[in-house]
């Protein structure tokens, strides 16, 4: 039995992660709830943070979608950190 192949492209276009996009960006839309995470910000408004990631084997499948998910809300990264399967995130 062969494990089924995903592509980046598979996931960032899948329409349950951008129906959370969508979500995501209503609820913190100019009008809506302010999305401050830090207050280091660049000329674009995207913010900047540290990100330290920790493992649990499969989890770090979802924190590859977690970071890409808050790249698409504006936030970057200064520094990212990781044990285990968390670390792998950073290698992605």
């Amino acid at each position: 039995m062969s494990t089924p192949k995903i592509t980046v492209q598979d996931f960032t276009n899948s329409p349950k992660v951008q129906n959370h996009l969508k979500k995501l960006r209503e609820a913190f839309s100019p009008n809506g709830k302010p999305f401050v995470v830090s207050d280091v910000l660049d000329a674009d408004g995207h913010q900047y943070v540290n990100l330290v990631q920790k493992g649990g084997g499969v989890l770090g499948v979802a924190l590859v979608g977690y970071t890409y998910i808050l790249e698409q809300m504006g936030i970057r990264f200064l520094r990212m950190a990781g044990t285990s399967a968390g670390l792998l995130t950073r290698q992605c």
